[in-house]
């Protein structure tokens, strides 16, 4: 019995190393590249892929920094969007299985690139409907909203339309 438990252990401990190492492989290859039009995650070892994150599809920024000044930003998707789990890993926030979170791991800057992304996502939102009565006499711009401010509490989220 002593000797099943232990081929066991030795087969979960095996299959756990070499999760971590692809993980760690796969964070090494790993691009992200703020677009007009999106977020593009280019990651992959062996069989590389390119994920397209378009700013239409997020409701949501999550950041949150790390003493080094490193930064984790989680996007979450509108509802009606989905990604795969599997598709993400490991670059999906984790224990969000049923709606995975696109997640850009260990940036540099953090809280710039936060800023900077959240600029790109306030730029790329919908104007707000304005109603414009009938005798102005100049026609309203609507002004666009973006994030209220940047927050260092883990995952503090905001919307591109500066809810909290």
């Amino acid at each position: 019995m002593a000797q099943t438990e232990a081929i066991l252990l030795a087969g979960a401990v095996a299959a756990i190393g070499i999760l971590l190492a692809v993980a760690w492989a796969v964070a090494r290859t790993t691009q992200y590249t703020i677009t007009t039009h999106g977020v593009v995650l280019r990651y992959g070892v062996g069989l590389p892929a390119v994920l397209v994150v378009p700013y239409r599809a997020v409701a949501h920024l999550g950041l949150c920094v790390h003493r080094d000044h490193t930064g984790d930003l989680a996007l979450t998707l509108r509802p009606g969007q989905h990604i795969g789990y599997a598709r993400l890993w490991p670059h999906a926030r984790g224990w969000r299985f049923a709606r995975p979170e696109p997640m850009l791991r260990a940036v540099p800057q953090g809280a710039v690139v936060g800023a900077l992304l959240s600029r790109a996502l306030a730029a790329a939102a919908p104007a707000p409907a304005v109603a414009v009565p009938p005798n102005a006499a100049q026609p309203l711009q609507a002004v666009r909203a973006g994030a209220q401010h940047l927050t260092g509490r883990w995952f503090g989220a905001w919307s591109h339309t500066g809810e909290r």
